[in-house]
C-alpha cells in the first residue's frame, strides 16, 4: 500500500504525518510510519490482515480507512490517500442542531447529526472539545445564559452516552453574547427583536471549538 498526505483545504502535501495500521483483529502490533518530504508513505502488507489506518498531524484533523487483504490469492498494489483538514482557531459549527422550544431537549433529527460527531471524535480521540451553544437576543440575558449552558450541557451528555470520554468534553452556554449578526436591523425581525427571522435562527446555533490535541486516555494507553 502506498499513498499521499494532502492538506485537504490547498491540496498541498504534508510531510512527517504519522500513519498508523492497527489490526482490526487485535493479533498483532500498531505499525506506524511516517510521511516522506514529499507527503508519501508505503508498507508492504501481508496476507490475511485487516487493517484500520489513520492519518494524522499535528493541527489537523485526522483522516482514516480500511484495507483487508484477506481471500486475496495474488499480489495487490493498494493506492490510500489521505486529506487532513486544519483545526480552525475559532469555532465550528454543527448544524442542524435543534431543541424544542424554550426547552433544552434535543430533538431526533439532531441525534443522528450528533452521531456523526461522536464517529469524528472516535477518530481524532486526542482532542478536547467545548460544545458552545448559543441563543438569539429575545428574552432575558440571565435566562439566555442558563438556557444555553443547558443546551449545551444536553450536547455533551448524549456524546458521553455514545461513548465519548467526558474529560474531552465541556460545555459552555454562550447566551446572547456572540451574536453573528445584529438582527435589531433587520425589519423582519422587529425593531425589539421579538419577532422571529432568519437572522434571530443564525444567531441560534450549537458550535463546537478545539481546546487541545494531547488527550490521552490512561485506560485505553492512548
Amino acid at each position: 500500500i502506498s499513498g499521499t498526505v494532502f492538506n485537504a483545504e490547498t491540496d498541498e502535501v504534508i510531510p512527517n504525518a504519522l500513519i498508523s495500521f492497527k489490526d482490526i483483529k487485535g493479533d498483532k502490533e500498531t505499525i506506524f510510519i511516517t510521511t516522506d518530504e514529499q507527503g508519501n508513505y508505503e508498507l508492504a502488507l501481508q496476507p490475511n490482515w485487516d487493517l484500520f489506518i489513520k492519518a494524522q498531524k499535528a493541527k489537523y484533523f485526522g483522516d482514516a480507512s480500511n484495507i483487508s487483504t484477506t481471500g486475496l490469492t495474488e499480489s495487490q498494489h493498494f493506492l490510500q490517500d489521505f486529506f487532513l483538514t486544519p483545526i480552525p482557531m475559532g469555532e465550528l459549527e454543527i448544524p442542524g442542531i435543534e431543541y424544542d422550544f424554550d426547552k433544552a431537549t434535543l430533538r431526533p433529527k439532531p441525534k443522528e447529526i450528533l452521531d456523526k460527531l461522536i464517529e469524528f471524535l472516535t477518530l481524532n480521540d486526542n482532542i478536547v472539545i467545548e460544545i458552545r451553544a448559543h441563543t438569539d437576543a429575545r428574552g432575558n440575558d440571565e435566562y439566555n445564559l442558563r438556557l444555553s449552558q443547558q443546551r449545551a450541557q444536553s450536547v455533551v451528555d448524549y456524546l458521553i452516552k455514545g461513548g465519548i470520554t467526558k474529560e474531552r468534553l465541556q460545555a459552555v452556554g454562550k447566551g446572547e453574547t456572540e451574536p453573528l449578526d445584529d438582527c435589531s436591523k433587520y425589519e423582519a425581525c422587529g425593531d425589539t427583536g421579538k419577532d422571529d427571522c432568519d437572522c434571530h435562527q443564525k444567531n441560534r446555533r450549537t458550535a463546537f471549538k478545539t481546546l487541545s490535541e494531547d488527550f490521552k486516555d490512561v485506560f485505553k494507553g492512548n
